[in-house]
């Protein structure tokens, strides 16, 4: 129950600034499963999930076939503190 409440809050805050055009490119970085990611997608955004676990990036990439949005959501393995 606490994380459906938790992330019902936490969309409702991130949703505003998440853009609606089908050309919208969005880097979620630290993605871990994709939760945020696959909300983005299904909101019309290309999403760019990268996270350090492969692990969570297996669950994520997972996520995306199960919700058909592997055309949306492109995960790769990488430490966000080095990207530059």
């Amino acid at each position: 129950m606490y994380f459906k409440v938790f992330d019902a809050i936490t969309w409702k805050y991130i949703d505003p600034y998440v853009p609606t055009h089908s050309n919208a490119l969005v880097l979620d970085a630290g993605g871990g499963t994709g939760r945020w990611a696959t909300q983005m997608a299904r909101k019309g955004c290309k999403v760019v999930l990268i996270d350090a676990s492969e692990g969570m990036l297996k669950i994520a990439a997972k996520r995306a076939v199960e919700e058909g949005l592997q055309n949306r959501i492109t995960t790769k393995k990488g430490d966000i503190t080095k990207i530059g």
